[in-house]
């Protein structure tokens, strides 16, 4: 798992050619990338990016456990993207690295990757390549 990346302005760093802001939510805060370099193949779906994505609500603060946050997980595949509301809520001071650790030590990026697919199938109908070159957004 990489650092998490932030701009000078807020926005997040995508890297490469990752910076897809098609998300109703606008530019994340933060990114954290799970999957960055290579790539994995799960039923018939190659997958070459897997991030968890942060942003918060500047307006939405509690005293206590901070800013409201909303993380995301966005998948690249072969056949299109997709981005996910994973969590949402007041959930502390780094709601990002504390889901990313669950993820990594609990769900596993494999869970992530089937949601995502399974989800990628949805979107596209009857054609399983009706994704391809989109991102779909799920809340």
């Amino acid at each position: 798992m990489s650092h998490i990346s932030k701009h000078s302005s807020g926005g997040a760093d995508y890297g490469d050619d990752d910076c897809n802001s098609s998300s109703p939510l606008g530019d994340p805060d933060a990114v954290l990338p799970i999957l960055s370099s290579g790539s994995i193949t799960q039923d018939e779906f190659t997958i070459s990016r897997i991030e968890m994505r942060l942003y918060t609500d500047g307006k939405k603060r509690d005293p206590v456990r901070g800013p409201y946050s909303v993380i995301t997980t966005y998948v690249r595949t072969d056949r299109g993207s997709i981005e996910m509301v994973y969590d949402k809520g007041f959930r502390g001071p780094d709601p990002l690295a504390s889901a990313a650790r669950l993820v990594s030590e609990s769900l596993g990026p494999a869970a992530l990757v089937q949601r995502s697919i399974i989800s990628l199938r949805g979107s596209a109908g009857a054609d399983p390549a009706g994704a391809a070159g989109r991102t779909v957004f799920v809340e």
